[in-house]
This record gives C-alpha cells, structure tokens and sequence, in this order.
C-alpha cells in the first residue's frame, strides 16, 4: 500500500495494490535473472561464450542459470532450499521443524564444503562448523546473496525471491513429489504450536489433510471474519470436500456468514437449507436476522434476533452481540432512537464482560471479538445521539469509536472503522464541514471496500452526494444518488431508498428542474407509505418540498399546494418528536416555516423557525 501510494504520488499513476505487487514480481524476475547469471559467471574464464550458451526464451535462461547455480552447491545447501520452497515465509524453528518433522532447533555436526572448482557456492564459515541449523543457513545464505530478503530488521524472517522460489518448488515437485504433502504437514503443525491459525489453515490445504484443515478453521473462523477477511475464509472452505463441510454444521454457519459481509445475500438461504439447524438453530437464526435487516425487513430480523437470544446460551456471545446489533438497527430504522440508544449501550456492555481464557488464540479472537461488537455498536450509538439532535455527544461518540479501531495490529474489520468514518462525515456534513467530511466518507468507503461490505456504501455514497450539491456539482451529486440506489435496490433496503429519494427531489428542486420531480414524487412516494417511521418521515418531507417547489413554480403561485405541504408536515410532526427524531424535526419545523411565509402567515412561520432554531 505504501508502494502505490508513492508512485501514485511522484509518477501521477494509479496503481492498485494488486499491480504494485505485479510489478514487484516483474522487478524481482530481472534482479533474481541478473543475480543468477552472476552466480552462474564467477570463475568462469569464457564468459562469452557462457553468455552465448544460454541465448534464448528468459524462462529457459532463467532454469538454466537456477540448474547451473542449485548444482554448485553443497548437498546440505541444495537439500535445504528444496525442502523449504513450500514456505512463504522462512525462520530458523519453522526451518528445522519442516526439515525434521519435529519442532525445536535442528543442529548439524557437519555440512559439506563445495572444492574451489564449484565457484560459486555458499560457503559456511567456520564459525558455523559444529553448530549448524536452519538459522545460521538462512544467514549464511543472507550473506552470500543467494535470493532470499530479510523481512524484519533483525534478520530473524526471510522469504525466498519469489520467482527463485517458483523454480524451486518446481524442482521440488519433480524430483522429491511425495516429500511435499508431508513438507506441508510439518509446516501447518509447527503453525498451530506457535498460534498462527490462518498459516497452518493453509499448509494444511495444500498438504491434503482436509480433516485437519476444517478443526483449524472452525477454530480462527471468527476472528478471520472479524478482521474483514471474509474472502479468505470462503477460499478456504471453498477447498474443502463439499461433503466434510455439510457434516459441519457450524462450519456451514460460519460460511454463511462469510457470504453475508461480503453481500452474497441470494447464495445465503440455499446454503443455510443445507445445514442440520437443529444443531444450530440460534446461529442460523443470527445469520438470517442480518440478512433481514440488510433488506430492511424489520419485523422479520426483529423476530429472528430475539430467537438468537432464547436459544443461545451466554457463552456464544459474539452471535447473541451480533443479534443485539440487528436489534438496535432495527430500532433505528424504525424510528426509536431511545431503544436502539439501550440495546446498543447492552452491546457495549456485553463486549467489556467477556471472559478470559488462557489459549493465547482464543484470547486474541475474543479481543478482535470484543472490539468489533464495541465499535459498531459505539458507530451506532453516535447515529443515533445525531437522530435525536445531540450532534455534540454523537461527534465524540463517533471519535471514540476510531480509537477502538486500531491501523495495525490484531484489529478487527476493516468495515468497522469504516462506519465509524461514515458516522463522523454525516454529522460533519450537517456542521457545514464539507472537505472533513469527504474525507471521512472517502476513508469509510475504502474501509468498506476493504473489508467486504456493502451495508454502509450506500449512506457514505450519499454524504458525498450532499457534498457535491452543497458545492453545487450536480452532475457528480446525482451520479452518486444513482450509485446508491443501486445498491439499495440491490439489497432490498427502503431505508437506504428513501434517503436516497428524499435527496435525489433536492437535487432537482435546487436546480429548477420540477418536470422529473413530480413525475417522480407521483411514481414512487406513494408506495412508501407502508415503510418504517423514519422512511415515511423522509418521503414526506420530499412530498412537501415538491410540493412547495411546484407551486412556486406556478403563476400565480397556487396555494393548494403549499396547504398540501402543510397538512404532511403537520400530520408527521408529532410522532417524529414523540419519538425523539429530533434531527428530522428540525427539518420538518424549517419546512414549516418557508410553507407558512409563503402564504402571508408570518406569525406561524416564524414560530415554527424559533422551534427549530431552539432544538
């Protein structure tokens, strides 16, 4: 990421990730062809006629010079580089253990030493005689330059150059086969013993041992999850025998969920039909009241979530924290922000009271775990101290959050910074802040890139969509209306659509443009009627401004209208500030208040402008 940043920045590119990786490895070829060849040329008298020798496809001159160079070396040298080409990643322990079979240092009394004619060998010092293991190879082979970069500034991890690493595991393959699956073994239990879950998953893959490979992802699946690598744990269940993971019914969930972060939701339901719910009905249960609340179907995710809560028991308290957030979005979506403020606040509550346990993995997967539900739920919380007004208390709600979300370290979901940045560039939005907040709802858009998921894009798109309208760029403002309401549409949430429509009738009223306006108010308000609180308190107030907009627009100005927009606003006041939505009755109030000067009643008007001013 650093690499694409700076070339980004000093070469005007735009390089992802993935391509600055590409071009690393591109690099990596020529230096790693260059450095054979140099190899393979010392102690040669004729190098032109050695360079003569290997003209040719950069493949085959690539194996010739690896052939040439692997030869020159000593049998210890060349069996080491051959039995630790299946790792990613090297260190003297990992070494020894994948050599031997046993974890612990591996010493040798004696290696062979090349004669002089072999040239260009690695050479042991004699410092290493008597003493040898894996360790003091890898730094012998760091001194000679024999393709390998230290990964720390201790010299304690390396990697092999990756295509020197190819070519090895390549010859590995053709000569020593059988050797690799057991290779693999060694390096998934040396793995495991040392509480580094997602590498031993993968060894244990490409060793073949699928049974072994399922216990060790039921054992890190949450916190892979977590951590916003939902993909990762599909790729790994994706490798399993299909039958293995069906006879794991918590297996099955865990996938399930995987597919939900990521906005799969049509391959969710036929995959949890799959799975023996009696065994576990409260985590399927969880898994469909997420889904329920993503299409904004409130009632039903409602109802599943107090089923996660009756039947699972307190020790699975990352599914119950899970339900208690659907809960409290249910409950925000629904327009009562003082019971989505007290199943939030029990969220966070939860996360602080869980307990302790000595397994070092366990422990750092309940830390993710506990983060995590802390910080969606402190987002949350911000969310709706803004519904109800106090946009002070939901600014410092929102700070707290980003100090639970760490950039480094055993952190949880990506997406779940990325709510806490999104929550802070809306109310940075309403505090006239627009270049902090488009950089927030840039940074929680990447975030939720990042991690997978889709739920918070649509409202981040829509504060950059404010953005530009309070800037006055109406093309890009309604290119990002679109792009939410695609995702919207997508997900099924009414929620999310109604926002969307109530900016979209913005756009066009602060651009003249009534033709589209109430074409649309007739098409679409209407059938909204029979949403939430919340979202008829948006189509509403996108009536009421369409309303008064065309009857402006009218000469003379036709006052049916405007009392029209009265009588929503006036039929929507009282439950929105019964309920606490102090945010949309302020904008209600305002609404008011141009309606009531525009036809001659001031002493109205401006009544209902001291109310929104006081609030």
């Amino acid at each position: 990421d650093e690499a694409a940043a700076f070339l980004n920045e000093v070469m005007g590119l735009a390089l992802s990730a993935e391509q600055v990786a590409a071009l690393e490895r591109r690099t990596e070829g020529w230096i790693t062809g260059l450095q054979l060849a140099a190899l393979s040329i010392r102690g040669r008298e004729d190098v032109s006629s050695f360079v003569a020798a290997v003209t040719g496809s950069q493949r085959f001159v690539l194996d010739y010079l690896t052939e040439e160079v692997l030869n020159r070396q000593s049998g210890e040298i060349k069996e080491f580089l051959l039995q630790t080409a299946i790792l990613d990643r090297l260190t003297g322990p990992l070494c020894d253990a994948v050599r031997s079979g046993v974890a612990g240092t591996r010493r040798v009394d004696k290696i062979d030493s090349p004669s002089s004619s072999h040239g260009t060998a690695v050479r042991l010092g004699p410092e290493a005689a008597g003493r040898v293991d894996s360790q003091s190879i890898l730094e012998t082979l760091d001194t000679g330059n024999l393709f390998i970069v230290p990964l720390d500034g201790e010299r304690r991890w390396y990697r092999y150059h990756h295509l020197f690493a190819d070519l090895l595991r390549q010859r590995l393959q053709r000569e020593r086969g059988d050797l690799v699956p057991e290779l693999h073994r060694r390096a998934s239990n040396w793995y495991e013993q040392n509480s580094l879950i997602p590498e031993a998953v993968g060894h244990a893959l490409s060793a073949g041992d699928s049974g072994r490979a399922a216990d060790l992802i039921e054992w890190i699946a949450w916190t892979t999850v977590i951590r916003g690598e939902a993909r990762t744990l599909r790729g790994w269940v994706d490798k399993l025998p299909d039958e293995l993971t069906r006879s794991r019914p918590q297996l099955g969930v865990l996938y399930a969920w995987a597919l939900a972060l990521g906005g799969e939701l049509e391959s969710i339901e036929p995959y949890l039909q799959g799975v023996e719910v009696q065994r576990v009905p409260g985590e399927v249960a969880a898994v469909r009241a997420y889904v329920a609340s993503l299409h904004n179907e409130m009632p039903q995710a409602t109802e599943l979530a107090r089923q996660v809560l009756e039947h699972l028991p307190e020790r699975k308290w990352f599914s119950r924290g899970l339900a208690m957030l659907t809960l409290g979005s249910a409950a925000m979506c629904s327009g009562d922000p003082s019971a989505a403020a007290h199943t939030l606040s029990e969220v966070v509550r939860l996360s602080k009271a869980v307990a302790q346990t000595p397994s070092e993995v366990i422990r750092r997967s309940q830390a993710a775990g506990r983060t995590y539900l802390a910080l969606v739920a402190t987002t949350m919380l911000g969310e709706v101290l803004q519904m109800q007004g106090r946009l002070h208390e939901a600014g410092e709600t929102h700070r707290q959050a980003l100090q639970l979300a760490p950039e480094k370290g055993d952190r949880p979901a990506p997406f779940a910074g990325g709510l806490a940045h999104v929550g802070l560039a809306r109310l940075l939005y309403e505090w006239d802040d627009l270049e902090s907040a488009m950089r927030h709802a840039e940074k929680g858009i990447e975030l939720c890139r990042l991690g997978g998921l889709v739920e918070a894009m649509p409202i981040a798109f829509l504060i950059v969509a404010q953005v530009h309208l309070a800037r006055g760029l109406a093309d890009q403002s309604a290119e990002m209306i679109q792009k939410t309401a695609l995702v919207a549409q997508r997900l099924g949430n009414d929620y999310v659509l109604a926002r969307a429509a109530a900016l979209r009738m913005r756009l066009w009223m602060a651009h003249r443009d009534r033709t589209p306006a109430a074409h649309w108010s007739a098409q679409h308000l209407p059938g909204m009627d029979g949403g939430t609180d919340y979202s008829r308190e948006l189509a509403c107030m996108a009536r009421a401004r369409e309303l008064i907009a065309s009857a402006l627009a009218a000469d003379p100005i036709q006052r049916r209208k405007i009392l029209r927009a009265l009588e929503l606003l006036k039929q929507q006041l009282p439950a929105t500030m019964v309920a606490g939505r102090v945010e949309n009755g302020i904008a209600i109030l305002t609404l008011q208040a141009v309606a009531f000067q525009m036809v001659g009643d001031e002493d109205q008007a401006m009544s209902a402008l001291e109310q929104a001013l006081s609030l």
